[in-house]
């Protein structure tokens, strides 16, 4: 499988990640949370354990502590839905970055420069002779005037993060017969 659809197809896998993991928020948030949880035979008090690479597992996670943290918590929502969407465009991103992707379009480009402001403590961090190279999509603009704006939720929505998800993908899929120059 070429590269362009490999990337392609790990924008549709976290897509679909992110919908199913996202459809949690709906279900914690519920009133009947509990009731739900019991319906599948869970205790609403239960822990979670992780295994470590070492074969012992990390300390168990108290799932009713981090429950009455997360429930009714604005900002948690929030905050899952951006660290998300920053680690599948920071993943993409890279793929891109290994394969030299970034000059061959402006939603290339101004994927390069999400993808910087989310390494930059999820603000715009310019260097002097940047931008170099046209960096736009739909109505947003790379420019020096972004430099120290908050990527998220300042400048983009979530919505429109999964907006240059989906243009980033289709130019992949158009270039999987036409292999990139």
């Amino acid at each position: 499988m070429d590269e362009p659809t490999l990337i392609a197809n790990t924008i549709t896998k976290m897509r679909d990640n992110f919908a199913g993991t996202s459809t949690f928020l709906l279900v914690i948030n519920h009133p009947q949370y509990p009731a739900i949880l019991q319906s599948f035979g869970l205790d609403p008090g239960s822990t979670m354990e992780f295994g470590r690479h070492d074969g012992t597992l990390h300390p168990p996670l108290d799932v009713a502590d981090s429950v009455r943290r997360i429930r009714g918590n604005p900002q948690f929502n929030l905050d899952y839905v951006g660290t998300f969407l920053m680690a599948t465009i920071s993943l993409v991103a890279d793929r891109f970055s290994q394969n030299h992707y970034f000059t061959k379009s402006p939603e290339f480009e101004f994927l390069r420069h999400v993808r910087n402001a989310i390494a930059h403590g999820n603000r715009f961090h310019l260097r002097r002779d940047e931008p170099r190279r046209p960096a736009y999509f739909r109505g947003f603009v790379v420019s020096k005037a972004l430099q120290g704006r908050e990527l998220f939720w300042e400048f983009m929505g979530p919505g429109d993060a999964l907006d240059l998800l989906d243009e980033v993908e289709r130019q992949l899929r158009r270039l999987q017969s036409s292999p990139l120059p």
